[in-house]
């Protein structure tokens, strides 16, 4: 059954009985029985032409309640061949509400010097992976999140510079605020309705990382892209994102 739930992950169409049984290689009956089960699970879809298609993936529901499994899943793959291609800890995180949290890091196998906590929330303005998610934001988006999160005029000055800044790069490149010495690329990764809602970071010595950029920041935005597509593929998607911004906007109208 979980073979039949990734085989519909690969393919972008809706798919008849037949087609099933072929591409699995088993009796149409086995296959109708498994499609029956995964459509009363709620993975899958019938249309009115008999099709099946698929609604999303297991995982799915833990991105709604906030475990993102699904997204770690996809994710870590791709992460990993980011960090063996720049050599520098890569880390995945996700936005919660006013803040960004750390899901998944994976560490290279030269000198690590950046090795943060997971499970960490900093505010998305504190974090290269926050302003990379802003950044990728509508700017009434920014709007309400300076407002909601209450940012002091010069926190607000300091995240629109930074917002501009990577807006012309195509990336965030920022110096740890935790470890001196230490520098990062962050880029965005958006959800099946396009919103920002995740994004990839690599970290490293600055001296390293600066020396390296071209590479280090191709690295980040090809990974940032993979796992985006992965997600509108397969529907991964959520609304948590665009809930927090409603979030934002109700917080900011109950403080005017």
């Amino acid at each position: 059954m979980l073979d039949m739930l990734e085989w519909f992950g690969t393919i972008s169409d809706a798919a008849h009985l037949s087609d099933v049984a072929r591409a699995l290689n088993m009796p149409k009956s086995s296959a109708l029985l498994m499609l029956r089960v995964l459509v009363d699970r709620g993975y899958l879809q019938k249309g009115g032409d008999g099709s099946y298609s698929l609604v999303h993936l297991p995982g799915y529901h833990s991105i709604q309640a906030g475990g993102h499994g699904a997204l770690k899943v996809f994710a870590t793959p791709i992460l990993e061949e980011a960090v063996h291609s720049a050599g520098e800890t890569g880390i995945l995180a996700a936005v919660d509400g006013h803040n960004i949290r750390l899901l998944r890091k994976c560490l290279p196998r030269q000198q690590i010097v950046c090795d943060p906590a997971i499970g960490a929330t900093p505010r998305l303005d504190e974090d290269a992976c926050g302003i990379a998610i802003l950044m990728a934001s509508e700017p009434s988006v920014i709007a309400r999140y300076i407002e909601a999160a209450r940012l002091t005029a010069r926190e607000a000055h300091a995240l629109k510079a930074s917002v501009s800044d990577a807006r012309k790069d195509g990336y965030v490149l920022q110096n740890s605020r935790e470890i001196d010495g230490v520098a990062c690329v962050a880029v965005a990764v958006p959800n099946a309705t396009g919103t920002p809602f995740a994004a990839i970071k690599l970290a490293g010595p600055t001296g390293r990382l600066v020396a390296n950029l071209d590479r280090v920041s191709d690295a980040a935005i090809h990974a940032a892209a993979r796992v985006g597509e992965l997600v509108a593929r397969c529907r991964v998607g959520s609304s948590r994102e665009d809930d927090a911004h409603a979030a934002w906007r109700a917080d900011a109208r109950t403080r005017r």
